[in-house]
């Protein structure tokens, strides 16, 4: 728990807020990855790399998983070369796909290239056969269903579901600051703000900076826990509306040149991530 969330905790009413005790976090934690299953994710990777790598780690330049990091791991990184063509804002046709399958390219990353964030061999071996079981299951359904159906009761599904989820990983962090020497969530998260059908109907998953903040609560209390936030921070509390925030994203490069300055290494184009003055820029 960082300094923030020590913060909230203790000025919050525990009578008005739903905090989950420990015991139940696995349970929690178990239950998102059954609910992102169908992309390949496990619930054990979920856990893995949902709360110990992207929570303990936001926004850290070579650690972070959400952050394409610093400009010198660009110029050292074949592998980040290559993706950065395919991510927003980087000016390129190819990277008006990103968002379709932004998510099952993630999945496919944690599986597969990053064997240190899993105990065992055979753990890494049980989350790999989950992510080509997963997409070979979801084959042979479409194709069983009916002959050529692969395209429509797999694919176009596919990429509508990483749509969404992506619209959110998005903007959650990509036009943050890089945060090295601190994980406050007042400064490398967005809570993003649509209509309250569509956040209801996506469980509230807009309220970043929220989760972050308090991470077990249930996000049916994210509203509070937003009123609360704004209330203690008027002027550091993130939020946006959440087509300006993917037009943000789409317009502003994915390396940092510093904390608070995102480039275009190809291009040399500049431009700055949000509150770039908590950071002391």
């Amino acid at each position: 728990m960082n300094g923030t969330q020590y913060n909230v905790v203790s000025r919050f009413s525990f009578s008005q807020i739903l905090i989950v005790q420990r015991e139940y976090a696995r349970f929690l934690s178990y239950s998102w990855g059954i609910c992102i299953a169908h992309w390949g994710v496990h619930p054990e990777a979920s856990i893995t790399w949902h709360n110990m790598e992207h929570h303990h780690k936001t926004q850290h330049g070579f650690d972070g998983p959400d952050c394409f990091g610093p400009e010198r791991l660009y110029h050292h990184s074949v592998w980040l070369r290559r993706l950065e063509k395919f991510t927003p804002g980087s000016g390129t046709k190819r990277s008006y796909l990103f968002l379709f399958f932004g998510s099952l390219y993630h999945t496919a990353r944690v599986a597969f290239t990053q064997p240190q964030l899993f105990r065992t061999s055979r753990e890494r071996l049980k989350i790999r056969a989950f992510v080509i079981a997963t997409q070979l299951l979801w084959e042979i359904a479409a194709e069983l269903a009916m002959p050529y159906s692969m395209f429509y009761l797999m694919l176009v599904p596919l990429a509508v579901s990483n749509f969404i989820m992506m619209s959110y990983v998005a903007t959650n962090h990509f036009i943050s600051p890089m945060t090295e020497h601190t994980n406050d969530a007042l400064v490398n998260s967005l809570t993003v703000r649509s209509n309250a059908i569509i956040e209801r109907f996506h469980l509230f998953n807009n309220f970043h900076v929220e989760h972050h903040v308090l991470p077990y609560v249930n996000p049916v209390h994210a509203r509070l826990v937003a009123s609360h936030l704004k209330r203690l921070w008027p002027d550091k509390y993130q939020e946006m509306g959440h087509i300006e925030a993917l037009q943000r994203v789409s317009k502003r490069p994915r390396v940092y040149r510093n904390e608070t300055t995102l480039i275009n290494p190809r291009t040399e184009r500049t431009a700055r991530t949000l509150p770039a003055h908590y950071l002391g820029d």
